[in-house]
């Protein structure tokens, strides 16, 4: 078994997994340190630090260090609401809703939650967002044999403006609005003057208290300029639905659903 130091650094050196990944090895890493207090503190703040966008990483880091129950037992909590989330299946529910057959999709950035209900559509077209983080999706949902097509990044906005639904998956949601991958913001604000439904698909763990949004906030705000970003902040008045592990929800009521503590150890400022 590996010295739980090797899997903390594992843990952290995996940011291109997404969010429900990252959470999962964020909870086996640091379920090491259990019989720690001292490392499992130094071990929370270092992985929030590698990871500020991924909230699935806060949380799991939250619930460690705040949990009342032996380590090890909200470990395995925490671990059951990863690995059981049912975020797909309410995807595939609004996709069913939402896409009549025949209609467009436009994509932006890796269907993390949204990719088992995209391919699980064969009526439909989907115009992929060919942003740096969603390099290659066109080809690979081809490959799965949905009707894909990709979109340059010049092409985004009039893509917005004229499919039948924009999606969007998030890395963290609060009452403000959503952490997404670039590109996300500008095909939201597109849509929303353009009429069409915005929908963002947001599993366990993305749902942050405020002031753990905050601290996740600043962390990305001081990682370099906004504009050169891997991840950017969408306002909560351009989505229009959050799908979850409980179901589909108006964004507003969405984003009240945080189910983890405020750990006071990641507040202070990540140096």
């Amino acid at each position: 078994m590996a010295h739980p130091i090797e899997r903390l650094r594992w843990a952290a050196r995996h940011d291109g997994d997404g969010p429900r990944l990252a959470g999962l090895q964020a909870v086996r890493a640091l379920a090491g340190f259990a019989g720690d207090p001292a490392g499992l503190v130094t071990a929370c703040r270092r992985l929030v630090q590698r990871q500020p966008a991924m909230a699935p990483v806060w949380w799991a880091a939250a619930r460690m260090l705040v949990t009342p129950d032996p380590p090890f037992a909200e470990a395995a909590t925490a671990e059951s609401s990863l690995v059981d989330d049912r975020t797909g299946v309410a995807v595939a529910h609004q996709l069913d809703a939402l896409l009549p057959d025949g209609g467009t999709a436009l994509v932006v950035g890796p269907p993390w939650y949204s990719g088992d209900a995209l391919v699980g559509r064969g009526d439909i077209v989907i115009l992929a967002a060919d942003t740096p983080a969603g390099y290659g999706l066109a080809r690979a949902l081809q490959s799965a044999d949905v009707d894909a097509l990709s979109v340059p990044d010049a092409g985004v906005g009039a893509a917005a403006a004229h499919v039948d639904l924009v999606i969007i998956d998030a890395t963290a949601v609060s009452a403000e609005g959503v952490i997404a991958a670039s590109g996300a913001r500008a095909a939201a604000a597109v849509a929303r003057a353009a009429g069409r439904p915005i929908l963002v698909g947001a599993g366990a763990g993305t749902v942050l208290p405020t002031r753990l949004w905050e601290a996740l906030r600043s962390a990305l705000d001081a990682a370099g300029d906004s504009w050169d970003a891997e991840f950017e902040f969408v306002p909560l008045d351009l989505v229009d639905t959050i799908a979850g592990p409980s179901g589909a929800l108006a964004a507003v009521r969405a984003s009240a659903r945080a189910d983890c503590p405020v750990a006071p150890e990641l507040l202070r400022p990540l140096t």
